[in-house]
């Protein structure tokens, strides 16, 4: 519904600036480090899951039946590309301006190397849905998906080989940090772990059977994990141990993103958005976010109220008529 937004993905370029993607076409950007938040123009109404950025200016989106969306402008405008396939598209993921690649369901993966003007299909030998992919160079890449799939390339993605990575469980979400580290969570609360470039997987201890969601490292040592129910999850230590976080609120949590040890920032279901400015200690709701519903051009303001340490809530929706200028 208008008032309850599903947001899938998350991601900051620095500090301040940042955006949002989800449902029915909704993509959200800040530049004041969540505090507000824009609707922008997406020109699609299905729903976006994983938004990438490699600077302020360039960034991508990719979602249902094929759909990718490019901005060189940090999305004042936003582009169809041509992705060749009508597959779901799970997650998308660059290394700069140019080489990237994006996965999605009956093993879909596509590559490109000229920032997404051509988009070509690779094999990636299963028809498992791959929901998240991750890359370190254009070289070395890694892919996980439904039962457990783990995918490695070393070479752009030519020939990719299974890992096995010791679970059925569905494999969520993927961050390959380094040309050695690599995490991986999914389902019933699984995590995972490789130090020698996700040939060899080994389990870790997450403390929780809720279904993890995300999982992003700042570095080597600090990670974050969301998933189901609110769970958050962290680790300084690079997984020897992780401890649980109150997150305030009992939503599906769907991505988390770590810009530095202290500053944090996670979304989810119900319209949630999440900050922490120390390490995951507290967490807390933001301010506004001024929403273009995809629904005939209709726009709408929602106004968000603060519960300490909770998610923002819905109290109040404008909707304006984008043809007669009336309030609805």
């Amino acid at each position: 519904t208008l008032s309850s937004v599903l947001y899938l993905s998350i991601m900051f370029t620095n500090a301040n600036t940042g955006w949002a993607c989800g449902e029915e076409g909704t993509i959200l950007t800040t530049t004041n480090g969540g505090t507000t938040w824009t609707a922008q123009t997406s020109g699609v109404t299905v729903n976006l899951n994983s938004i990438y950025f490699i600077d302020a200016n360039t960034g991508w989106t990719c979602g249902v039946d094929g759909t990718i969306l490019t901005t060189t402008n940090g999305g004042a405008t936003w582009t169809a590309q041509t992705s060749g396939t009508t597959n779901q598209l799970k997650s998308i993921n660059f290394v700069d301006a140019n080489s990237g690649f994006a996965c999605g369901a009956s093993g879909t993966i596509l590559t490109t190397a000229d920032g997404g003007t051509t988009w070509t299909a690779q094999t990636s030998g299963t028809t498992n849905q791959l929901n998240s992919i991750s890359l370190v160079n254009k070289n070395l890449v890694l892919s996980c998906g439904a039962s457990g799939t783990i995918r490695l390339t070393t070479n752009g993605g030519t020939t990719w080989t299974t890992q096995s990575s010791g679970t059925t469980n569905d494999l969520n979400s993927i961050d390959f940090f380094d040309s050695l580290n690599a995490f991986c969570c999914g389902g019933g609360g699984v995590i995972l772990n490789s130090t020698n470039g996700g040939k060899i997987w080994s389990a870790q201890t997450s403390g929780t059977t809720t279904n993890l969601n995300s999982v992003n490292f700042t570095s080597g040592d600090d990670g974050l994990l969301c998933g189901d129910s609110g769970v958050i999850i962290i680790t300084a230590n690079r997984g020897v141990s992780w401890s649980s976080q109150t997150s305030g609120t009992t939503n599906n949590l769907n991505a988390i993103y770590f810009i530095n040890s202290n500053l944090a920032f996670t979304c989810g279901a119900g319209t949630t958005i999440l900050t922490t400015a120390n390490g995951g200690t507290t967490w807390s709701g933001l301010i506004t976010a001024t929403v273009t519903s995809p629904i005939s051009g209709v726009t709408y303001k929602e106004f968000l109220r603060k519960t300490e340490f909770s998610p923002f809530i819905v109290t109040k929706v404008v909707i304006i008529s984008a043809t007669a200028g009336q309030m609805e």
